[in-house]
């Protein structure tokens, strides 16, 4: 019978060692991907923060001070040609958007590219006919700058064909820079919703041109929302990385200490103590320092995500199956983990003083546990309630 229980035992232990790397592999993975796209996403708001930064700062200094004019078309001067070549964005970077609530996004941003750039090529080329046609037109015809002149003395100094063209231009170019501006604020809207709803807590970056911001949502000098709500929605999620990491060592580690166990390791190593033996008490100091440190990252993890407990809502469940859940779920199963070792080292090691230590040991950490927990049940007992007596 142990011949058929020792290469089974070994396979189970080998393919729990082999299924905890795998999952905390794609852990990693998944985090690297969420950084990935996260960044991808902040370069596409960067993007339009560049586009909606040149345009609205032609608007403030050559469209607004001579909007109202009559003659605004020879009033707005010229200014040096754009390029729009650096501001561009590189779609396939957000392709993890080509979804079916977020693919209107994606177009969208397609069409602002395109409308950017047409704006652009309207701003160069009345600047161009500006500087090539209207001014020497202007000084040809004797006008000076510094001095008042009519609007009927500048139109047939540039001559009435040229002014009509330059007034169609100007009207042009207003238009384009005004919807612009206007489309582009709306697109980045757009995208930074889309955004947070695929990775919630993370920092992406905002801009607010009209300066009437949220007074939670404020930019730093990196331009990243760092409001306190948003680091205690990345809080939350960093401490549920580190739980489900701790869970995933754990399981790792006793498949390799179940591995040594199948191996017969019988023989006394250090006075009576022979592999077995050792290697249970090595488990249960193991699963003891993973405890401590579950429970105190779930602590953690509940205070941060009480202060943004609208952004993680509690799912719908029946009042009387409150306690039912992940964090008491793991509990129970280091209980049963300690329990066990503390079960197999009694069979190896036979010590009934220091079987009760150990037992005595586990029941300290079950109070640690439930007086840290007990807060977390209140809470959430009197949230489901809360949300069951709602329904």
């Amino acid at each position: 019978m142990g011949d058929i229980l020792n290469p089974i035992s070994t396979l189970a232990a080998a393919f729990m060692g082999s299924w905890a790397a795998f999952r905390l592999q794609l852990f990693d993975r998944k985090g690297e991907e969420r950084k990935l796209n996260v960044a991808a996403g902040n370069r596409a708001l960067i993007a339009l923060l560049q586009q909606v930064n040149t345009l609205k700062l032609f608007q403030d200094d050559s469209i607004e001070p001579f909007r109202r004019s009559p003659i605004r078309a020879i009033l707005m001067r010229p200014v040096m040609p754009y390029s729009e070549e650096k501001m561009g964005f590189d779609i396939k970077e957000l392709n993890f958007l080509v979804t079916p609530e977020n693919q209107q996004v994606l177009l969208d941003l397609i069409l602002e590219e395109r409308r950017f750039r047409e704006c652009i090529q309207v701003i160069n080329t009345r600047s161009r006919f500006h500087h090539e046609i209207i001014q020497p037109g202007l000084e040809k015809a004797g006008v000076r700058e510094g001095r008042n002149y009519s609007g009927e003395q500048l139109v047939a100094a540039v001559g009435e064909v040229d002014y009509l063209k330059i007034s169609r231009l100007t009207d042009d170019t207003v238009h384009q820079v005004d919807k612009t501006v206007e489309s582009h604020i709306k697109t980045k809207n757009h995208l930074l919703m889309a955004l947070t709803k695929s990775y919630p807590g993370e920092k992406f970056i905002d801009f607010d041109l009209a300066g009437a911001s949220d007074p939670l949502k404020t930019i730093n000098e990196g331009g990243i929302l760092s409001s306190p709500k948003d680091q205690f929605s990345e809080n939350v999620r960093f401490y549920s990385e580190m739980r489900f990491k701790q869970l995933t060592l754990l399981l790792a580690a006793l498949a390799i200490v179940g591995v040594g166990i199948t191996q017969n390791n019988v023989e006394n190593i250090i006075g009576t103590w022979n592999g077995r033996s050792l290697l249970s008490l090595f488990s249960i100091l193991f699963t003891a320092v993973m405890w401590v440190m579950e429970v105190r990252a779930t602590q953690y993890w509940v205070e941060n995500r009480k202060r943004v407990e609208e952004n993680f809502p509690h799912p719908k469940v029946h009042r009387f199956l409150w306690w039912l859940d992940a964090t008491n779920a793991v509990l129970l199963f280091y209980l049963a983990i300690f329990s066990f070792w503390i079960f197999s080292l009694s069979k190896w090691h036979p010590n009934g003083s220091l079987s009760i230590g150990l037992i005595f040991s586990e029941l300290l950490l079950f109070l640690f546990s439930a007086v840290s927990y007990f807060p977390l049940w209140v809470h959430k007992y009197r949230q489901i309630s809360r949300n069951s007596g709602a329904g």
